[in-house]
Parts: structure tokens; C-alpha cells; sequence
């Protein structure tokens, strides 16, 4: 989703969360911000806000694991592995070694931020790490490239958008359907990212 929460996003979060309700998931991954509501989400919808977090704490009464800072094992056709959700770095709620000590430090995980800010705090055991929170840099110009992604990370564009490998980690950057300060976007179109993951 990424950026503001308004009424359409918001109506779009809250259905996902009910239907996660009635198909009983293993975990429920939502890569947002959980740094407090900012004055252009305030200014989209605070109902919007407050369904959703009404949504969320629906999930989390049914059972459906919260994995900020939480690992989840899982048993797949090709060996265990397990999810982790990162909290957000620019809140400060990033703490891996709380998401990692429960872990072996050789197991395989797959890691869930919402701030590609992540990765260089990120162990090695993250085998793919996904994020989002840059929306592509919302606007790309020839010659410059996403000069608005500086303000979405502390990183210029180097996270910006797409794959990035690096220090023995991969990490995909979903450019989202949202934006965030201002509603445009130029030559960054909205997207839901599919990956198959082998």
C-alpha cells in the first residue's frame, strides 16, 4: 500500500484483513508504517486510519500472528524456513536481533520491512528480503533519475526500487500503489508486485 492511508486504501486494507479473517492464514504480512498517523494521512482519512486499526487488532485476536520484530516458522516442500517481519528503521522500531535470537543462526529466512533501510542492519540469513516505503521515488526524470527518493531514504536511490543485491543479500523494493506527499507519479507506475520465490 505504502504512504497515506486514505479512504480507498484504507477500505482496500480493511477487506484484505477480513478476508483474512475467514480464510485463517499462517501470518498476515502488512509492510507499514507503525510510526503514527502523519498529517497528510490525517488529512486523507482519519476513519480510514481507525478501520483499519480496527481491522488489525481483529487479526490479532483471531490468533493470526503479529511478526514485527517475530519470526514464524514454516514448513515447505523443500525444508523449513522462516518469515520475519522487520519493524520500520525510520520509526525506530527495526530491531533484528529481537526477530533473529529465536532463530538458529543458520536457518533461512525470508524478510518482510517496510523501509528498504533495513538491509545493511539485516543478517546474512535474510535470503531475500522484501520492502517498500519508497514508492519507486513516485516520479522519474531522465538524467536524475528518483531525486525525490532522498526523502524517503537515507540511502538517495540506491534502495529506490526493484532488486538489489548486496553484501550477500537480496532484497526486492515494491514501488507500490500509494504515494506519499504529493499525489502524483511520472514514469514510476503503480504496482503489485508478484514474485515467485524458488
Amino acid at each position: 500500500m505504502g504512504g497515506a492511508v486514505g479512504e480507498v486504501h484504507g477500505a482496500k486494507l480493511t477487506g484484505l484483513l477480513e478476508r483474512a479473517l475467514d480464510e485463517r492464514p499462517a501470518a498476515v504480512l502488512l509492510l507499514v508504517e507503525s510510526g503514527g498517523v502523519r498529517l497528510h494521512e490525517a488529512n486523507a482519512g482519519l476513519i480510514a486510519v481507525s478501520e483499519v486499526m480496527r481491522a488489525v487488532l481483529a487479526v490479532r485476536a483471531a490468533g493470526i500472528p503479529d511478526l514485527e520484530n517475530m519470526p514464524l516458522a514454516m514448513h515447505g516442500p523443500h525444508g523449513d524456513f522462516y518469515l520475519v517481519g522487520i519493524g520500520d528503521y525510520h520509526s525506530g522500531q527495526s530491531h533484528p536481533p529481537r526477530a533473529f535470537r529465536r532463530i538458529p543462526k543458520d536457518a533461512r529466512a525470508l524478510c518482510f520491512t517496510h523501509s528498504p533501510d533495513s538491509l545493511p542492519i539485516l543478517p546474512r540469513n535474510c535470503a531475500l528480503t522484501l520492502a517498500g516505503h519508497t514508492h519507486g521515488g513516485q516520479i522519474w526524470l531522465p538524467l536524475l533519475g528518483r531525486p525525490a527518493v532522498s526523502f524517503a531514504s537515507m540511502y538517495g536511490q540506491r534502495y529506490a526500487i526493484g532488486t538489489v543485491r548486496e553484501d550477500g543479500k537480496t532484497m526486492f523494493v515494491s514501488p507500490g500503489i500509494g504515494t506519499s506527499l504529493f499525489p502524483a507519479r511520472f514514469g514510476v507506475p503503480p504496482e503489485i508486485s508478484f514474485l515467485t520465490i524458488r
